[in-house]
């Protein structure tokens, strides 16, 4: 049995109707189906990196977003881990709120450590008009923060 294959079909970005590319998802016995990439402007990624933060730096805005914008929804990954790496989680916050911002509902899910990463909790809170994913931080070790938003 063929590994299934795919053709990429770049299309103009002009016209944020039109997909960005296309593929056919074929295998053996025929086309499988289709997979498209839009250019869709009210679902943004936004990466963000905060290196060698501490208690001092403590709490630290790691991403914010203004609740006027088109987005009541974000889905945030997050990579934490001391500078030596012996304590790391990878966790899934998401969060969803009203134009307003008087609803807003977060929560997170998380892998188990490496470690120990109490010293690192995320929250997300409203701060005047925007919704901000906040790390406190109450131990003596240095942290790098990745992360990754998807805003809906």
């Amino acid at each position: 049995m063929g590994m299934p294959h795919g053709r990429i079909l770049v299309q103009s970005i002009s016209n944020a109707n039109n997909p960005l590319a296309e593929a056919p998802l074929a295998g053996p016995d025929g086309q499988l189906g289709r997979l498209a990439l839009e250019n869709d402007v009210n679902n943004i990624i936004i990466s963000q990196l905060e290196e060698g933060v501490d208690q001092t730096s403590s709490p630290i805005v790691i991403d914010e977003i203004d609740i006027s914008g088109p987005s009541n929804g974000a889905n945030w990954t997050i990579v934490i881990e001391t500078s030596n790496q012996n304590n790391m989680r990878i966790s899934n916050v998401l969060a969803v709120w009203n134009d307003s911002g008087s609803q807003l509902k977060a929560s997170e899910t998380s892998t188990t450590d490496i470690g120990n990463t109490d010293d690192l909790t995320l929250n997300v809170i409203l701060s005047g008009t925007t919704i901000q994913l906040i790390a406190n931080i109450v131990g003596p070790d240095t942290w790098n923060i990745r992360s990754k938003r998807i805003s809906l």
